[in-house]
């Protein structure tokens, strides 16, 4: 077990950077991978992956993407296609620091507005020209997307102006500092006016999807493959992978088999219990790196019981989180006390990991007048660490006379509960992309953001004034202040059962260079190349 290894983890405070208003930016917009986070490059060699080519990697994924449109869901596997199709504005390296995207430069021009100089020359995959009413268009209909809006949603359409064909300025409802954070996110993609509705869809077509990005989806057979191709044309540096082959293997026992029997060069998200050995077989490589993310319990509070604070509380303090983590995860990750990990912008230090109290949870119930109760968990289809954390959560909510039974459902479906709030609790987890605390607890908290990103129906006045506080100053000790009370407020009213954050953990085989692991996941492989 991993339960003492030490992880190297990226500064605690780097997303600070991201409050900083840019023009322009540096020219490094990648981390070269060496000791702290991924492999040290060496010379540049001839070798070629499992599929017999130099320029062909074979990647195998847990999960169908939900949508191939960046407006249409936010789940990780689609955001990683999302990375390799569209272009965003500006783009963040591996610190989040922000550098040029499509746009080359940028300023803020008041509190509320900030003008962007779109780089010339770049065409859609269909050989139009991408200009700044594409720029508009995007921005507007992402505004408007139920999936999207949590981190979107503050741009407001009718500040929105085309300057001329490569100038776009861009309002916000309120002033927003994490605002160009935000435009490097996947969603932010650009897509063509006139190729696409206004209404996000899980059924647009990749015709439809029109992107400027260095690939282009070339097939996809649900729950088989994904594959992406280089396009030549592409107007920024061309990648060195011509394609890249996603084989999609919810079971983690298949996705290390493919990888140990040469069926795949790489594979996301290995097991837990596998990662000890896989960390000292000499055949792999592994990049590591400390997650922007978190996994937890979410309770839904339209439930009879679970929607009173005092039953909620009582469940937190009935389980040992510590040991839940520890076992579910093998020890490959951290139990997490507050509401966003260590390295986001926000995090509140004062607030301790609670520890199991059986005495207190029952007085909890008592207070509550809940004898005890029958409730459900769901989760996901090959993810062996929630599905372990929920049968320890089901076995030690049995000493305060909660009975719990598990559903497992696949992927999509998880997703489809989710939005129709067809839930009593569920395992799951958030990454925090933009590296700063309104990403983590304004879509998952707001009131008005349900079911979009507030799956478990939270509504408090004073919550989201806190909230929208936060939001709109940019002071930055204001906002940390701000941000500490929340999550205070939070550890009170126990939406959720805090478990971890992870740790990120990428295996390869030992030929693939210049792999670059991105603690928010969004990983980009068009850089890989093969090597002796």
């Amino acid at each position: 077990m991993l339960k003492n290894k030490k992880f190297l983890f990226v500064a605690a405070f780097f997303a600070f950077s991201l409050l900083l208003v840019a023009c322009g930016g540096g020219d490094d917009n990648g981390y070269d991978n060496g000791d702290d986070n991924g492999y040290e490059n060496g010379e540049e060699g001839t070798s070629v992956g499992v599929s017999g080519y130099n320029d062909h990697i074979t990647i195998a994924i847990g999960a169908n993407p939900a949508s191939r449109d960046p407006h249409g869901q936010n789940d990780t596997p689609s955001s990683q296609i999302h990375r390799h199709v569209f272009e965003r504005l500006v783009e963040q390296d591996y610190y989040l620091n922000i550098n040029p995207g499509l746009a080359e430069s940028w300023e803020q021009i008041d509190e509320r507005t900030w003008e962007f100089n779109i780089r010339q020359g770049v065409t859609f995959h269909d050989g139009t020209p991408l200009t700044a009413s594409d720029v508009a268009f995007t921005m507007t209909r992402a505004a408007g997307s139920s999936h999207v809006a949590p981190f979107l949603g503050m741009i407001d359409p009718d500040t929105i102006n085309v300057v001329d064909d490569y100038t776009v300025q861009i309002g916000t409802e309120y002033p927003f500092a994490p605002f160009l954070a935000h435009l490097a996110h996947p969603a932010a993609g650009i897509i063509s006016e006139y190729h696409v509705g206004d209404t996000p869809t899980d059924e647009t077509t990749p015709e439809q999807l029109v992107g400027s990005g260095p690939y282009i989806i070339t097939a996809f057979m649900s729950d088989d493959h994904l594959v992406l191709e280089r396009w030549d044309d592409f107007s920024g540096e061309a990648p060195n992978m011509r394609v890249i082959d996603l084989r999609i293997m919810p079971d983690t026992a298949a996705r290390l088999a493919a990888l140990e029997t040469g069926a795949v060069d790489m594979i996301m998200a290995p097991a837990p219990a596998d990662v000890d050995r896989i960390l000292n077989d000499a055949n792999f490589y592994t990049a590591t790196t400390q997650s922007l993310g978190f996994e937890y319990m979410g309770m839904n509070f339209d439930h009879p019981y679970l929607g009173i604070p005092e039953v909620r509380q009582a469940i937190n303090y009935a389980l040992d989180i510590a040991t839940i983590v520890d076992v579910a995860t093998e020890g490959t990750a951290n139990p997490i006390s507050s509401f966003i990990p260590s390295n986001v912008f926000g995090y509140h230090p004062g607030i301790s990991l609670r520890t199991q109290n059986i005495d207190r949870a029952q007085e909890l119930m008592d207070e509550a007048g809940v004898e005890g109760f029958t409730f459900e968990i769901m989760t996901n289809q090959g993810n062996v660490a929630r599905a372990a954390s929920a049968e320890i959560i089901q076995h030690q909510l049995g000493a305060i006379g909660i009975d719990v039974t598990i559903i497992t459902v696949e992927w999509a479906a998880y997703l489809a509960t989710l939005d129709a709030s067809d839930f009593d609790a569920f395992m799951g987890g958030w990454g925090v992309v933009t590296g700063d605390a309104d990403y983590a607890l304004f879509p998952l908290f707001h009131s008005a953001y349900h079911p979009a990103s507030n799956r478990v129906r939270m509504a408090s006045d004073y919550l989201d004034a806190l909230l929208e506080s936060a939001r709109v100053s940019v002071d930055e000790a204001e906002r940390i202040s701000l941000y500490a009370e929340i999550q205070e407020y939070l550890y009170e009213a126990a939406p959720f059962v805090m478990l971890s954050n992870n740790n990120l953990f990428v295996p390869m085989l030992t030929n693939v260079r210049n792999f670059v692991i991105m603690p928010h996941q969004g990983h980009y492989w068009g850089d890989i190349y093969f090597a002796d």
